[in-house]
């Protein structure tokens, strides 16, 4: 097969196939070649002064010391941490040591007396916190909770030129709900503002704060009724009203008088209207 050869007799310009080709390839083959040139050797050089070499091991070393005293503020953390918790079950420790220890002894007491002892013992702890100038009256009811009323308290504030009268207070203590926070109620049997029968008393609940609450948990959970009682009217009488949900201000600006003779048998009965069932009678033979 012979070649295209192209008549330029005419003064034609007109390349043939084959020129084409060179005219691509040349100019490819060129940018190959620039590319090739382009691309030198990386070049690794070789220091063999102590110089050099130490710098390289000295940046190798802050690295690690840097790893490191990360390393070491971590585990420093976890260990003051661990060192809290530590403490605090020490802390913990004690209070159950001590909390056993009374349980105990009064576990042996409690088996090593007969029944005539132990109830001429209450008697004479139920006399003993009747005999406190703050009790107005003792009793229990029918569900077997302990119910005292204080006499009427007042509130003596630093800024307030006279003391304010609060009113009377009939706390129910319940033994068998366990806790504090269902086991304790409070109302004012005088006046109210609002939801608020004190400013540490919301629909009948006590707000203690966290120091005293745990005074009363610990007296409740070894019914250390004495302690108990004056532990809570002493939170009743006190004009610190921080911890509370309101202040004895807005208190005694919004306070209505309640009917006379109430008590916790109408607050059940409120309470009853609301879908919550009570049937509770009380008993007279503590009340003298």
């Amino acid at each position: 097969m012979s070649a295209y050869i192209p008549d330029n007799s005419n003064g034609s310009t007109t390349a043939g196939p084959s020129r084409v080709y060179d005219t691509l390839l040349g100019r490819l083959g060129s940018v190959l070649e620039n590319k090739t040139k382009s691309k030198k050797p990386k070049k690794f050089t070789v220091e063999s002064s102590e110089e050099k070499v130490a710098g390289v091991l000295t940046g190798f070393l802050k690295n690690k010391e840097k790893e490191l005293k990360s390393k070491l503020d971590t585990k420093t953390k976890e260990k003051s941490e661990l060192e809290n918790k530590i403490k605090e079950l020490v802390k913990k420790a004690r209070t159950l040591e001590v909390t056993t220890g009374t349980l105990a002894q009064k576990y042996q007491d409690t088996i090593t007396k007969n029944r005539s002892e132990v109830v001429d013992d209450y008697r004479k702890l139920i006399t003993k916190i009747k005999l406190l100038d703050f009790i107005e009256k003792f009793e229990v009811d029918s569900e077997k909770r302990i119910l005292f009323t204080t006499v009427p308290l007042s509130i003596q504030k630093k800024d307030w030129d006279t003391p304010k009268l609060a009113g009377r207070y009939q706390v129910r203590i319940d033994f068998k709900k366990g806790n504090i926070s269902e086991g304790i109620q409070g109302i004012n049997i005088d006046q109210h503002y609002q939801c608020y029968d004190h400013p540490n008393l919301n629909n009948a609940k006590f707000c203690y704060g966290n120091k005293l609450a745990v005074d009363i948990e610990q007296e409740y959970r070894e019914q250390d009724l004495y302690e108990l009682v004056i532990d809570l009217v002493d939170l009743l009488r006190s004009p610190n009203d921080k911890d509370g949900w309101t202040r004895w201000g807005y208190f005694f600006k919004g306070a209505k008088k309640r009917p006379k003779g109430y008590s916790f048998a109408k607050y059940d009965q409120e309470d009853a209207s609301n879908g919550v069932s009570f049937s509770t009678t009380y008993d007279g033979m503590l009340q003298t």
